[in-house]
């Protein structure tokens, strides 16, 4: 399957595979190995394959587009357009969860709480981002979040 040959079938792709890759992380979000791969491998190949639909999605001069509601809104008229900026978040997102697993197993974190963490951080990223926040200060008596 050619995960370019159409829009719906990148989006397909691409959430099937960020799906696996937080089933995979919060199954082991102990394993500094499992960690690795997922930065390495996923998030490198979305971050490849995000820079190639930029290239080919994006015109340099449309940039300043982004500077408007109405103008972002036209930039992202074309599907192929949103599922790059799909990607953005689906990278991100995993990220973001890959180092709450890094930090709450290095803070002592339980198995049982670190993958509420995580499918919090892959629904909706910032609102998870900010629940570990909050477990991690209260946890670590009101230190602020090394990143």
């Amino acid at each position: 399957m050619n995960p370019f040959e159409s829009p719906e079938s990148a989006y397909s792709f691409f959430n099937a595979t960020a799906f696996f890759a937080w089933i995979i992380l919060a199954i082991a979000p102990h394993s500094e190995a499992i960690r690795k791969i997922l930065a390495n491998l996923v998030i490198t190949f979305f971050a490849v394959c995000y820079a190639y639909l930029l290239i080919s999605t994006f015109q340099l001069d449309s940039f300043n587009e982004f500077s408007t509601l109405k103008g972002l809104q036209s930039l992202f008229s074309d599907p192929l357009a949103v599922v790059t900026g799909w990607i953005h978040y689906l990278a991100f997102d995993l990220l973001a969860g890959i180092f709450i697993a890094k930090d709450a197993s290095k803070l002592g974190f339980s198995r049982g709480i670190i993958p509420l963490f995580l499918l919090f951080t892959f629904m909706a990223g910032p609102l998870g981002w900010l629940i570990y926040w909050v477990a991690r200060t209260t946890k670590s008596r009101g230190s602020m979040v090394a990143v």
